[in-house]
């Protein structure tokens, strides 16, 4: 959460295939947003909010994987402060082998069930040379990308992102400073030694901050704990 009313994530999260096979953003009102607790099974209604909409990136196209992956969600109402704190945005950009922080309610063992409790783990900012060489040299069985200067890539390679952390945040010295957009491997070993890339907070601040009204503001540290941290949900399972 940028503010008590928004929530910023990838923008491939967000998009589905029509019946004609175009991709559109994905019908707000059938989705809820959960946050401020860390067991996903909390149906209190001050931690779910409705969608009012979804803001995809204008420079955002679906054919040209991560790039321009991001998106900005606005909720029907907004969440209120004891429950769910903000966290602010990145102005610059951690140095290679920093530590920071990465959350979600991903798979734990490679399926497509989610975990029910929040999980966070460390990953360390990856040199971006290194990365852009990582993928753009051919593997079989994966595709190449470009990783560009609007890209970052971080690694734990004991603790790997998983199926369902796509959108998650990467937090570095309590500033939202990636979204995750990419991972690759088999993470139900437990094991990863591809870096995950994520998309670069500092290069899109400004269009965030006129889409959301969010700042890079400092708030206190009391409010900076991982009640920031959102899940999006279909609106059905919550009725």
């Amino acid at each position: 959460m940028v503010t008590a009313r928004h929530a910023v994530t990838s923008a491939s999260c967000v998009h589905d295939r029509s019946e004609n096979g175009q991709f559109v953003v994905i019908n707000a009102t059938e989705y809820r947003v959960f946050a401020g607790s860390f067991n996903l099974s909390d149906n209190s209604a001050d931690r779910n909010r409705n969608v009012e909409k979804i803001t995809v990136h204008p420079d955002y196209r679906p054919n040209t994987p991560y790039v321009n992956d991001i998106a900005v969600i606005t909720l029907v109402g907004e969440f209120p402060n004891s429950v769910v704190g903000t966290i602010p945005l990145a102005v610059s950009d951690p140095t290679t082998d920093s530590i920071c922080q990465a959350a979600g309610w991903g798979s734990q063992n490679g399926t497509n069930l989610a975990s029910t409790q929040l999980m966070h783990r460390n990953k360390t900012v990856f040199d971006q040379a290194v990365c852009k060489g990582v993928y753009s040299t051919p593997v079989p069985g994966f595709t190449q990308i470009n990783v560009e200067d609007s890209m970052m890539c971080a690694l734990n390679p004991l603790s790997p992102s998983c199926e369902g952390d796509l959108g998650n945040p990467l937090v570095c010295n309590w500033y939202l400073t990636g979204i995750l957009v990419h991972h690759r491997g088999d993470c139900s070993l437990g094991v990863g030694s591809f870096p995950e890339v994520y998309t670069r907070i500092s290069s899109f601040r400004s269009w965030i901050e006129r889409t959301s009204g969010a700042s890079t503001f400092q708030p206190g540290m009391a409010v900076l704990g991982l009640i920031c941290i959102v899940q999006i949900v279909p609106a059905k399972i919550l009725q």
